[in-house]
C-alpha cells in the first residue's frame, strides 16, 4: 500500500536507514545521497533473492 511519498510496492528507504543504522540515520540510504545508490541496489538484489544482507 502507499505510504506517504512511497508509491505501493516501492521500498521505504528512511525505515529501511533507520533499522539497519540502530535508528541513528533515517537518511543513510536517502534516494538524494549518490553514495547510498551502490547499498540501495544491493539490498533490492538481495531482497529479491529472499536474502537480508547485514550491511
Amino acid at each position: 500500500m502507499p505510504f506517504r511519498t512511497s508509491p505501493a510496492g516501492t521500498p521505504m528507504w528512511s525505515v529501511i536507514s533507520m533499522l539497519i543504522t540502530g535508528g541513528a540515520n533515517h537518511t543513510a540510504l536517502d534516494r538524494l545521497r549518490p553514495a547510498a545508490a551502490w547499498h540501495r541496489r544491493r539490498n533490492l538484489a538481495e531482497a529479491t533473492r529472499d536474502r537480508t544482507p547485514l550491511r
